[in-house]
């Protein structure tokens, strides 16, 4: 898909790997709607990718609220046109490994809430326009823990594992429709999330990928053209420090602890 003014919308861009995408796409020349919980942080996505030329809508809130999404959504096909490409980059994680019996319900709950049914709403809401339209791609953001998962992991694996079931799902039903749907799977990523389960440790994120990484990966996928298939990109740092087990890594279905 050439993006050149096509309508973006980018859940997750107050940090990380969203933003990182955004202001891809923005460099690519596509007009945005922008989401994200924070909203200090998702205004200066905004100001960074208006300063790169681009048309950018945007709201702040809950991603895993109905309202909130359809509001949302509905505003920027208002304001900008019908939606052309979906980035699903929204997602938390426990503070550090937590064994099943520590994790409190409303916990698991916050967890699903924004990593699967956040995903769920955003897709739900713009697939039928695409097929409609004939065209279209979906990028979900995913992990290697939907892979394998190791302990510690169970609320955050189980997310994970839910959208690329999601994704898996999609890819079928939106076949023969002109809407291509995929997944971005990773090992650890070098942004704020790891903030509160890392510290400072630079030894340990300097191992780690980077948004760049990943967003190089998604827009990959975004600009095949039409009769490519290319359901899930795989990624994972090439070397870390042995002792390092914050993330699960995969290659070829084989865990690599």
């Amino acid at each position: 898909m050439d993006i050149r003014n096509k309508v973006a919308v980018v859940t997750g861009a107050s940090s990380g790997v969203g933003r990182r995408i955004a202001e891809r796409l923005a460099e690519k020349g596509a007009k945005l709607g922008l989401l994200g919980r924070d909203a200090a942080r998702l205004e200066e996505t905004v100001s960074a990718c208006s300063a790169l030329g681009a048309e950018v809508a945007f709201a702040a809130g809950d991603i895993g609220a109905t309202d909130y999404v359809a509001s949302s959504l509905a505003g920027f096909e208002r304001d900008l046109g019908p939606i052309d490409i979906l980035a699903n980059c929204a997602g938390i994680s426990l503070p550090r490994r937590m064994k099943l019996e520590e994790i409190a319900p409303d916990r698991w709950d916050e967890m699903i809430q924004t990593n699967v049914r956040g995903t769920y709403l955003t897709c739900h809401h713009v697939i039928a326009g695409m097929k409609d339209r004939g065209q279209g791609v979906i990028v979900n953001i995913g992990s290697t823990a939907a892979h394998i998962a190791k302990p510690g992991v169970s609320a955050y694996a189980a997310s994970k594992f839910a959208v690329r079931a999601l994704t898996d799902s999609l890819i079928e039903e939106c076949d023969g429709t002109g809407v291509r749907t995929c997944m971005v799977s990773s090992g650890p990523i070098n942004t704020p999330i790891w903030e509160k389960a890392l510290g400072p440790m630079p030894m340990e994120r300097e191992f780690m990928l980077q948004p760049d990484d990943i967003a190089d990966a998604a827009l990959w996928l975004i600009e095949r053209p039409a009769h490519v298939r290319a359901d899930e990109i795989l990624l994972r740092p090439v070397s870390r420090p042995a002792a390092s087990s914050a993330t699960p890594t995969v290659t070829q279905g084989v865990s690599r602890g």
